[in-house]
């Protein structure tokens, strides 16, 4: 995720260059770990920690209540860390 927001925060930049480099199997590993998770907690996921809009913002978005959001938020980052640790599990056989 942190790679994703960098990526993001340096698109925003008004110096052009090349995007920093994303990790091929951190960013494997993570698309297994989004796609995991439902759409109702994949997207305010995305509008919040990758493109950076504000619980509020992402309940507008969404068309749902601010506290909706945050717990769709919670219960994503929950599935992302039990789909990303079993991923770990899994790989360190």
């Amino acid at each position: 995720m942190d790679a994703l927001r960098r990526q993001s925060a340096h698109l925003g930049k008004e110096h052009p260059g090349p995007p920093p480099p994303i990790d091929p199997v951190a960013r494997a590993e993570l698309d297994t770990a989004m796609r995991s998770i439902g759409d109702q907690h994949r997207e305010p996921f995305l509008l919040i920690e990758v493109f950076g809009l504000s619980y509020r913002e992402a309940a507008e978005v969404l068309q749902l209540p601010v506290g909706t959001v945050k717990s769709r938020m919670h219960r994503a980052r929950l599935a992302l860390c039990r789909a990303l640790a079993i991923e770990e599990d899994a790989g360190g056989m």
